[in-house]
């Protein structure tokens, strides 16, 4: 069977060599002992010997048996959770090399609603198309209906089998799936459980912790949408249908009717079951507009939650479009991030541009993450500013009833100006969306000509393309 398998390219030291460039240090061992560091730093000589080695186990399809067994950091009392396996540094090395051949040929077979583990996509992507479609529908005062979904451990429940299938339906040579079939098979892992280790076979799941592993699952998740006749409904903008974002495993149905958003689910909850993957119903929740009449959605006959608010990608959404919500998050974050360097900060001996250094590399992107999405009032850039400086006078030891004006207190910190670094990551942000070309939703949504349901009775809005407001609405 191998015989017949076309044959690999031989691994490249400058491919093993930029592998390990990529890879992060500071990482747990497997258990091997070996670590990212001791990699980096043996030069030309272990690379050529690594490439050499990678090479041969392709060519044979076979990887060390050693490669197979992996370690759980923690587990619990009823083995339900860990926290991430430990594996061979090698081994990554290995999969990072198979990872740079295949990741333009699987993102190729992506859609742009899928934004997770892609390059040149981030949160901000599906954050901007949620805050843009709840500005549009509360404007026209159209219905809209988003659900949540969320799967019970998707990495590690996904069927092997499922996952190889896709891959090779997506156009990935059958060599590579043969390999990663190899990488796959006849694995185990052990956790120590009341100091005593156990050692568990695993049969399904890909591996946490595999820099290979994201693709895979997305590839998986992206066959089990093919299978879905979703081409014609959801909500239509400028004549395309948008029915559902994706980033990786966190999924949201969007619709203006609820009706539609209880059969995709339905619809979902079993294509996603033939393929190992079961929706958790305590964490999968859907919210409604004011537009849309007060009703229910199940799956299999489990009433979901619906929410007023949602935290997705780390930001809250409200179904009223208000930020106070998330600007009260992101200031308890800066306050947060602010403790876990305050002995640092506070120390007057530590030169102030370095202090500020941190505070700005810390405090101020806990402070501002997301805030590209954001409509701010004055009101909402005062409180930030205030948050600012309270953070300010407790790292330098002054008290309001010193009576140190704004002015000097910022020279005396020397810190960046967090509404300042707002409105400009907000002017970045639509800069950024003006210039692009490609077909992705957070430009569709953004300058959108015309937005409908589908449904006869919809609203609709036909006008001049709105590259005159993107400024207002973004910065």
């Amino acid at each position: 069977m191998l015989d017949q398998l076309p044959s690999f390219l031989p691994v490249l030291e400058s491919e093993v060599r930029h592998a390990v460039e990529q890879a992060q240090a500071d990482r747990a061992p497997g258990l091997d002992g070996v670590e990212i560091e001791l990699l980096k730093a043996g030069g030309h000589s272990l690379w050529m010997a690594m490439a050499a080695r990678f090479s041969c186990y392709m060519a044979q399809c076979q990887i060390p048996k050693q490669w197979k067994y992996c370690c759980s950091r923690r587990a619990t009392a009823s083995c339900s959770a860990t926290t991430g396996r430990l594996l061979s540094a090698v081994y990554k090395i290995f999969t990072k090399v198979l990872l740079n051949r295949l990741a333009k040929q699987l993102d190729e077979q992506q859609p742009v609603e899928q934004a997770g583990f892609r390059s040149g996509f981030s949160t901000m992507d599906h954050l901007q198309v949620l805050n843009q479609l709840l500005d549009r529908t509360r404007e026209y005062k159209m219905p809209l209906v988003l659900a949540f979904v969320d799967y019970e451990k998707a990495f590690d429940s996904v069927e092997i089998n499922a996952v190889l299938l896709a891959l090779q339906q997506q156009g990935i040579g059958d060599e590579y799936v043969a390999l990663l079939q190899e990488l796959n098979s006849n694995c185990a892992t052990t956790i120590t459980l009341f100091d005593r280790p156990l050692n568990i076979k695993v049969g399904r799941g890909v591996k946490q912790g595999d820099t290979i592993s994201p693709k895979l699952f997305t590839a998986c998740l992206e066959q089990i949408f093919r299978q879905l006749n979703w081409d014609e409904v959801g909500i239509k903008i400028n004549g395309r249908w948008l029915n559902h974002l994706r980033f990786a495993d966190d999924i949201v149905l969007i619709d203006c009717s609820a009706v539609d958003v209880q059969q995709r689910l339905g619809q979902l909850n079993q294509a996603g079951a033939r393929f190992g993957l079961k929706i958790n119903l305590a964490k999968t929740k859907w919210m409604r507009n004011d537009q849309v009449a007060d009703t229910t959605l199940h799956v299999d006959q489990h009433q979901l939650q619906q929410v007023d608010s949602y935290i997705y990608l780390g930001q809250e959404l409200t179904t009223d479009h208000k930020i106070g919500r998330e600007l009260a998050r992101r200031r308890l974050a800066a306050w947060v991030s602010f403790g876990s360097i305050a002995e640092t900060a506070n120390n007057r001996a530590i030169d102030p541009d370095i202090r500020a250094a941190l505070f700005n590399s810390t405090v101020l992107p806990a402070m501002l993450y997301g805030a590209e999405t954001w409509t701010m009032t004055a009101a909402d850039r005062l409180k930030l500013a205030v948050t600012e400086r309270a953070i300010e006078r407790r790292m330098i030891g002054v008290q309001q009833t010193d009576h140190v004006r704004n002015e000097q207190l910022r020279a005396m910190t020397r810190v960046d100006d967090a509404v300042d670094l707002a409105n400009k990551a907000k002017k970045r942000w639509a800069g950024h969306l003006m210039r692009r070309t490609d077909e992705r939703w957070t430009r569709e949504v953004t300058v959108c000509r015309s937005i409908s349901s589908g449904h006869a009775d919809a609203l609709q809005h036909d006008g001049a393309t709105r590259y005159d407001k993107i400024w207002d609405t973004i910065g």
